[in-house]
């Protein structure tokens, strides 16, 4: 593993938990200490990046996290704080605040609506649910804060994964299940035992439906693309991405990448950014389903030009450098990456699409 110089100092104040460090990989890259962040999303205005932090069994519990480039990773759900009521539009979804001992954060999504930031994250705890927070704050150095708002419940029988949302008000959710079991194209379960899977619309009138795309294994990461009007979805076990107009599925679109496509990311420059691993399906569960502190699989980050899918850059990080990689989000000219089973976060800066070396992505040292 390449040597990393630590400096980190730990503040514990109630129920938050800062872990404040700072370490320098090969390439300008440095590494933050953060639980297990499975997908992340940037606040906008500030330097803060809110992470979800999956939960392992009884050992390490779900969170989310506000992640400040300088060195503070702070819990900001669950937190010591009681919530403060639920939006008035929606308050007949959901029966209660998921309860704060099985809560588990997966796939998140912040959108903005005049101004106001709303994280949306898939829970498998207690509930197969979209939860739904309210954030404020992130000011500097301050951290910001989530409020419980309220949750959409998944169809019966359905597991998400990821989430989107439209500035229509439409919300997509990638999931697996009975919701696709008649619509999928072998409407059963594959030979890997992945069951059918697609995608989750909910219509701001409260309906939900579902799309399907013919060749499309099963479903992971998810953006949704203002300027084309299309959905991006990982193809996590088929190894690719499909650009998706919902309104014209059949149109779908698919990216080849060779590995399994976890989280995607939307850069300011349209750039879709995905994540994922090089292994075989059943060595990935096997991890998953463990309480391992780590799961040692190599990874591979890659960027997708919207505008014609051509993949910009492709580039495979050992797990000695950072393991098992399911999200590289966009931060400036950096690329933050995460997993779903690890200790630390990646911040690594970015090569240009005019780089002599514009075939890695990012600047590291293996």
């Amino acid at each position: 593993m390449p040597r990393e110089d630590w400096l980190c100092r730990i503040v514990t104040t109630g129920f938050l938990l800062a872990i404040q460090c700072a370490a320098l990989a090969g390439g300008g890259a440095r590494v933050l200490e953060a639980p297990n962040i499975e997908d992340m999303a940037a606040l906008p205005d500030t330097r803060w990046v809110v992470g979800s932090g999956m939960s392992v069994g009884e050992r390490q519990p779900g969170a989310l996290y506000g992640i400040h480039p300088d060195g503070d990773v702070v819990a900001i759900y669950p937190h010591d704080r009681p919530s403060e009521g639920r939006s008035t539009a929606s308050s007949m979804n959901c029966p209660g605040e998921v309860p704060v001992a099985t809560f588990q954060p997966h796939g998140l999504a912040r959108h903005l609506d005049e101004g106001t930031a709303t994280l949306y994250v898939v829970n498998h705890g207690a509930r197969e649910s979209v939860e739904i927070f309210s954030l404020s704050g992130g000011d500097g150095t301050r951290p910001p804060t989530a409020q419980w708002r309220d949750c959409l419940p998944l169809p019966d029988h359905t597991s998400g994964n990821s989430v989107a949302v439209a500035d229509d008000g439409r919300i997509f959710v990638t999931a697996s299940g009975r919701a696709f079991a008649g619509e999928s194209p072998s409407g059963k379960d594959s030979e890997a035992g992945i069951p059918p899977s697609g995608v989750l619309v909910r219509e701001p009138s409260g309906q939900w439906w579902t799309i399907t795309v013919d060749g499309l294994a099963m479903t992971n990461g998810i953006v949704w693309d203002e300027q084309s009007g299309n959905l991006f979805v990982a193809d996590w076990s088929g190894g690719a991405v499909w650009q998706v107009d919902p309104d014209n599925p059949e149109r779908a679109r698919k990216v080849p990448l060779g590995f399994l496509a976890d989280n995607l990311r939307r850069g300011a420059d349209g750039m879709i950014w995905v994540a994922g691993h090089v292994a075989s399906v059943p060595a990935v569960m096997e991890c998953y389903l463990s309480e391992d502190a780590h799961c040692p699989l190599d990874s591979v980050v890659a960027g997708i030009d919207p505008g014609d899918l051509s993949v910009v850059c492709s580039q495979r990080i050992p797990a000695t450098t950072f393991p098992a990689a399911t999200v590289a989000l966009p931060v400036g000219q950096s690329l933050w990456l995460g997993t779903f089973r690890g200790d630390k976060v990646l911040m690594a800066p970015r090569n240009s699409k005019t780089n002599a070396d514009a075939g890695h992505c990012i600047r590291i040292r293996p």
